[in-house]
């Protein structure tokens, strides 16, 4: 489990481009799976 929201960003990044692929993901994608706003995730 992540511990950071770091951690949360990367590990929901590793998901979604497996789930999704390269091609088919944004950042939006990402930040919708560690539950965080998109800005947070442009951040991290």
């Amino acid at each position: 489990m992540a511990d950071t929201t770091r951690d949360r960003i990367l590990e929901a990044a590793y998901r979604t481009l497996v789930r999704r692929g390269y091609h088919e993901t944004s950042m939006k994608d990402i930040a919708e799976e560690a539950g965080v706003a998109p800005g947070l995730a442009h951040y991290y």
